[in-house]
């Protein structure tokens, strides 16, 4: 549990008394009295507070100015003003000065409950808002593409010898595996941080707007171009550039592209100017792209100039030590952004989620682990919560169920999945009965991960 600072100013001393014997009731929050405003100040030195409780009039200064003093030592504290003179002036110039609320005198138990709760609450929001952004910070920093298998770590090495060098980069791999993010690390690493990284979805545009979107074009230069546009190229400046699906570019638009790689420089649609390249450029495909050039989809010549150096990032199956890093950190990312600190997956939940292929790779495992953090309502993820799609394999094939079995007397008023589940129910229950409650037997016998027959013992109640 949480513990909260109460710092009470007051020179009247049956005020300080009050606050005090009103935090002997609370467990969470321990209160510091002080009667004059040097007192305050010499203890706030040596001491964090959470929350300060500010008599207005305080010989000296005014409460106001007495939080502004205090709000210099301790910036992330929240401010309450409390006077026997109240009114609409005074209460605009706290606010004003940055106080968080403020009461009149005598304190009423439940206005000052009130506040004192809203302000435990703002602190817990900034608390998490920084925890956070510090999260994030680490997630997109140098080098921070998760996982510690060797293939990855041999990415991360090769990232940080190659960021500093002006040379095109082709990054490859399936849907999912994260090639914008190994894009990102090496704009990270390249020193050229403070510049712009400008990515560009090149499947997300047909030929003419994917033209316009990369060079650019002037005011009349086609029907609709009311104004001059920048195109990214321009855009990205001294930065870096990545064409993402750079497979579904149209032959005509890869020509451009080979010339700007070749001359650095290009024109907006509709332009005479030349326009000199800074930018580096780093491109990235999901498909076989030697498959693509084969069939003549994909031009050779673009693909010798744009890989210079070459990343390919192995699928998440190829990997699979790197799955249990992911959970945890996806865990950790949406435990913070949706405020369920404390969840816990399962062994049984981990073993299965290792035990899935994952066709999707990260990105599919981030969205399984997002909706976990979502649906959960306690701290304990089990298997029954995870996501259908992850137990995909089945002791009884539909394609296998005798006609016979569906269809006679007992059966013809009943839907086909509840056949199907009284049969995988029936097939677990015999199996594990054949096996003397070996599961691992069991799971063997039926197909099945240990952690996919557990699922489904769970699901159908078998004990």
């Amino acid at each position: 549990m949480r513990i909260y600072n109460l710092l009470a100013i007051d020179d009247e001393d049956y005020a300080v008394r009050l606050i005090n014997r009103y935090c002997r009731y609370r467990e969470d929050i321990r209160c510091h009295g002080a009667s004059t405003s040097s007192e305050a100040l010499e203890w706030a030195k040596s001491n964090y507070f959470d929350i300060a409780l500010i008599d207005y009039k305080m010989p000296g200064i005014n409460g106001v100015e007495l939080g502004q003093k205090l709000k210099k030592i301790h910036p992330g504290s929240f401010f309450i003003i409390v006077t026997a003179y109240g009114g609409l002036e005074k209460a605009v110039e706290a606010m004003r000065a940055g106080m968080f609320d403020f009461l009149t005198k005598p304190l009423e138990l439940g206005e000052f409950e009130l506040s004192m709760e809203r302000a435990i609450k703002s602190i817990e929001i900034n608390n998490q808002n920084k925890q956070l952004k510090e999260f994030l910070l680490e997630s997109t920093g140098k080098g921070k593409l998760i996982g510690a298998s060797a293939q990855i770590e041999a990415i991360k090495e090769k990232v940080q010898k190659i960021a500093r060098y002006d040379a095109p980069v082709l990054i490859t791999g399936e849907t999912g595996v994260g090639k914008e993010v190994v894009a990102r690390m090496i704009h990270a690493c390249s020193g050229l941080n403070n510049s712009r990284f400008v990515a560009v979805n090149c499947s997300a545009f047909s030929e003419s707007l994917l033209e316009s979107e990369l060079f650019g074009h002037e005011k009349g230069s086609f029907t609709g171009a009311d104004n001059q546009r920048i195109g990214r190229l321009e855009m990205a400046g001294d930065g870096i550039i990545l064409l993402d699906e750079l497979c579904d570019i149209s032959p005509s638009t890869q020509i451009k592209l080979l010339r700007v790689l070749q001359e650095k420089e290009f024109e907006r649609v509709g332009g005479n100017k030349t326009i000199k390249l800074k930018a580096r450029i780093l491109s990235a495909t999901n498909k076989d792209i030697q498959e693509e050039i084969a069939s003549g989809r994909f031009r050779g010549d673009l693909y010798y100039r744009l890989n210079t150096i070459h990343l390919h990032i192995p699928p998440l199956r190829e990997r699979k030590e790197d799955i249990r890093e992911c959970i945890d950190h996806f865990l950790r990312k949406f435990s913070l952004i949706y405020s369920k600190e404390g969840l816990k997956l399962t062994k049984e939940a981990i073993d299965s989620m290792l035990a899935h292929p994952w066709p999707g790779n990260v990105r599919q495992l981030q969205n399984s682990v997002e909706l976990l953090v979502i649906e959960s309502a306690d701290k304990i993820i089990d298997v029954k919560h995870l996501p259908d799609d992850l137990f995909t394999s089945s002791p009884v094939e539909r394609s296998q169920v005798n006609d016979r079995t569906l269809v006679n007397d007992n059966n013809k008023n009943r839907k086909i999945p509840e056949l199907l589940s009284e049969m995988e129910r029936k097939s677990i229950a015999d199996s594990l009965e054949e096996n003397r409650w070996n599961k691992s037997k069991a799971a063997m016998d039926l197909g099945l991960t240990l952690a996919q027959l557990i699922y489904r013992m769970k699901k159908y109640d078998i004990k």
